[in-house]
């Protein structure tokens, strides 16, 4: 999968995002959701390299 510089920007905007909401979360049902949606991220990102 290909991932054009705009896709590649914002995937890498999402998975900085994430990260401070799982830094900031105490909850820990949402921390494990939040890490879900960073591998799926970083998953992406990995593939598009």
């Amino acid at each position: 999968m290909l991932l054009n510089e705009y896709e590649t920007f914002y995937f890498r905007r999402d998975l900085t995002y994430l990260t401070y909401l799982l830094l900031k979360s105490n909850e820990s049902k949402r921390a494990k959701q939040i890490r879900s949606e960073i591998e799926f991220v970083r998953g992406i990102l990995s593939k598009a390299s």
